[in-house]
């Protein structure tokens, strides 16, 4: 049964992309578009955890100097 399910769960994530595109694709986004808004999406993660430890840096060195 485990067997069955793990062999379902990566099958599904093998199909996701190609899903993915044609849904998006369906509904009148390109797949240049599509292309465009992951990879925007994808900058802003990286911003948004760039700017997290920046921030998570100066304030343990604020509180490790404070000693």
């Amino acid at each position: 049964m485990t067997n069955h399910y793990s062999e379902l769960v990566t099958e599904g994530a093998k199909a996701a992309p190609a899903v993915a595109v044609g849904g998006l694709t369906l509904f009148g986004v390109s797949l240049a578009d599509w292309v465009l808004i992951s990879t925007l999406l994808y900058t802003g993660v990286q911003l948004f955890f760039l700017l997290r430890d920046k921030w998570w840096r100066q304030r343990k060195d604020r509180n490790g100097r404070k000693r």
